[in-house]
């Protein structure tokens, strides 16, 4: 065992945790005698003051490899300042970040830049311009990663989109240095991800490049993501009869627009959105998720959008305000002759499945409001024809 352990952070908006689980499947199946030698911390985790402490003791007590997720605004924050990062991987900014205010764009570079030191890695998508712009005011080690950018270290070709699955060619353009000071030298390796769209090839693309550096080979890694199980909750089609209910955790922008692009590509007559509005972000995030999905319903068939507080579901406390209601509606005018906020999620659920036509599809989208959502809408359909799908 190393003398101190090999710590890798993930930041941005979204896909950290589809990141991580992604990583976490790749670890586990790669030596399942080993399951202890890594652990998984959620942003519920790295934002305590006693993350060091628990990495410590799990360091003692035989554990190499730590997988942060750390929100853009914890970068700054004592406990993570406090660790010697060995890896940060930068998922995504835009278009979230652009709508603050100079100065804390300003502050979030600075933060990244006293961050990471010279013998540490900073993974970056080139893709996100935002993004990007933390190459240049880093003094570690970079891998650009991307889908489009032509120039990016590592890229993803061959893409090929199904509705189940996405295949794909990881390509490393130049030598890339792991966390043990191996080389890995240019080449390429194919991949089947049992997961659909291109924000998980993104996903996935970091988490390979995470293994590659904790020297796992590019091999092994492809042979452990082919027999990853699909995820809860990420494009999971939860009932498939005369229409579809798809299942999806998506709550931000960014989310939300990957969601929404992949689903764009499927076949269906047309789409019933239940959104399940959420209490615990920002108002101008709020704003955002709506200019999202008024400017997706002018381009694909969405011929309902039902907005939801579930009440039922969640405290007072995370409940959406009556502003974060108003900024995400304001976003909406153009379309709002087609939404209707209820809020209740059982209410909601059962006014999308009377509403839903044979080869229509139900998209059930938000975080923890909805995760009740696909087992609500089971028991609302065995109440109606007395099967569960």
């Amino acid at each position: 065992m190393p003398d101190k352990p090999i710590i890798a952070g993930i930041t941005g908006i979204s896909g950290k945790s589809s990141t991580l689980k992604i990583l976490e499947n790749i670890f586990r199946l790669n030596n399942p005698h080993l399951k202890d030698s890594f652990k998984i911390f959620s942003s519920s985790i790295t934002e305590k003051p006693s993350l060091k402490n628990k990495i410590n003791d799990a360091y003692r007590d035989g554990t190499k490899y730590f997988f942060l997720e750390i929100s853009p605004r914890a970068l700054s924050s004592p406990q993570i300042k406090s660790l010697n990062l060995n890896l940060l991987a930068v998922t995504n900014l835009s278009p979230e970040a652009a709508a603050d205010p100079p100065g804390k764009i300003n502050g979030l570079m600075s933060s990244f830049s006293k961050l990471l030191k010279e013998d540490s890695t900073a993974l970056i998508n080139a893709d996100d311009t935002l993004a990007l712009q933390m190459a240049d005011v880093t003094h570690s080690q970079v891998i650009t990663y991307a889908l489009d950018y032509p120039n990016a270290m590592a890229t993803a070709k061959k893409i090929q989109l199904k509705s189940k699955q996405s295949r794909f060619s990881v390509m490393l353009e130049s030598d890339i240095d792991t966390l043990t000071g191996k080389i890995i030298s240019p080449g390429s390796q194919d991949f089947t991800l049992p997961l659909p769209g291109r924000h998980n090839i993104y996903n996935a693309l970091v988490a390979i490049l995470i293994s590659l550096a904790c020297d796992i080979s590019f091999e092994s890694i492809s042979e452990k993501l082919n027999r990853m199980p699909h995820f809860k909750r990420c494009l999971e089609a939860v009932y498939s009869n005369q229409f579809k209910i798809i299942d999806d955790g998506a709550s931000n922008p960014g989310a939300i627009e990957s969601v929404l692009k992949t689903i764009s590509s499927y076949q269906f007559k047309k789409i019933i959105l239940v959104f399940a509005l959420s209490g615990n972000h920002s108002s101008s995030i709020n704003a955002l998720n709506g200019k999202v999905i008024s400017h997706w319903a002018e381009k694909i068939p969405i011929e309902k959008i039902i907005i939801t507080k579930s009440i039922h579901q969640v405290n007072k406390k995370a409940r959406a305000s009556l502003q974060e209601e108003k900024v995400f509606l304001e976003k909406c005018q153009n379309i709002k002759g087609r939404i209707s906020v209820i809020p209740g999620l059982g209410d909601a659920l059962q006014d999308s499945i009377l509403s839903a036509r044979e080869g229509d599809i139900i998209l059930l989208l938000g975080e923890k409001g909805m995760e009740a959502g696909a087992s609500l809408s089971q028991k609302i359909l065995h109440s109606f024809s007395g099967t569960s799908g």
